[in-house]
């Protein structure tokens, strides 16, 4: 019953107008699209659509690039804007952040207690208690999330900074070619673009994005991790069982990244019909002491194995 008009051009082809009855279908049997208006329904005093020029929210003029048809507000101030990010910052795809929701990030942001994502990570308890609907224990538990999800890898990091054309697939392919922030950051748009699946169109918007000055000031001042082990190419997974190994897998020949491969140890051990009791330990190898606790939170969360001995070097 339900379908998003946002694409102006299609507004204009198909002759919408507010008020107008229209034949809804599901485009690639999923998503509701509109076919056609119904003429005979139009209102008389039907008049076409038109887009606005300014951002309903902060007023800020509104662009298109050449070639694309959305429209953006490109004020990175903008409070529509600012909940938009944080929201996506906290996904569960992205860096996972337990007790953040949409009503309180609408609160923190109208409150003024936060402007960016960096601020997240600055709340005070006291301050954040005090808003509608929150208590002392609600506003510790969602300090423990933002603390707990400074132990995300590296490329969920840079996912989560919404920066245009980044999805999470090139998020991780950019940190296992520069191996940290620093690095992409130092790096040339052709450098970058030089690296797998990376066009022009996203190699510009991450250089832009990197070197400029606020961007990069909440990146660095926010705690999150933004350095990657050195190399990932020889990463081995290797599990043990009472001492003795049980399975084993190099990175380049199993799995996309060290984290991916961990999730996936439930469906490895049902394999192997290597169903580990409760409190028999586990050993993961790993590089640095960060993949050492992300590996810990994955093998919880996915394998249910009880407890994780760890090692790195």
């Amino acid at each position: 019953r339900r379908a998003t008009l946002h694409n102006e051009e299609e507004l204009q082809r198909k002759d919408i107008r507010e008020g107008d009855t229209v034949v809804l279908e599901k485009g690639g049997d999923v998503i509701p699209k509109v076919v056609e208006v119904v003429l005979k329904d139009r209102p008389e005093d039907a008049v076409p659509y038109t887009f606005p020029e300014s951002c309903p929210i902060c007023n800020t003029p509104l662009a298109r690039d050449p070639g694309e048809v959305a429209v953006r507000c490109n004020n990175a101030g903008c409070p529509a804007q600012v909940k938009g990010n944080i929201r996506h910052f906290a996904s569960r795809t992205a860096m996972d952040i337990e007790g953040l929701g949409e009503a309180l990030v609408d609160q923190l942001v109208e409150q003024e207690l936060i402007k960016d994502v960096g601020d997240l990570y600055s709340l005070d308890l006291e301050a954040v208690a005090d808003l509608e609907r929150m208590a002392e224990r609600s506003a510790r538990n969602l300090l423990n999330g933002l603390e707990a999800s400074k132990t995300q890898p590296v490329h969920r990091v840079l996912f989560a900074l919404g920066i245009r054309h980044i999805g999470a697939t090139v998020a991780r392919n950019l940190t296992h070619h520069f191996g940290s922030f620093h690095q992409l950051q130092k790096a040339s748009v052709e450098e970058i673009e030089a690296v797998h699946e990376i066009g022009a169109a996203i190699a510009q918007s991450i250089h832009v994005y990197l070197n400029d000055e606020t961007n990069w000031a909440i990146v660095e001042g926010s705690g999150v991790p933004i350095e990657n082990i050195d190399s990932i190419d020889d990463t081995e997974i290797v599990l043990y069982r009472n001492g003795e190994e049980c399975f084993r897998c190099l990175h380049r020949e199993e799995v996309d990244n060290p984290f991916i491969s961990i999730s996936r140890l439930a469906a490895t051990l049902h394999r192997f019909d290597l169903q580990l009791e409760p409190g028999q330990k586990v050993i993961t190898g790993a590089y640095t002491r960060h993949q050492v606790a992300a590996g810990e939170h994955w093998l919880a969360e996915y394998s249910n194995i009880g407890q994780v001995e760890t090692s790195y070097t």
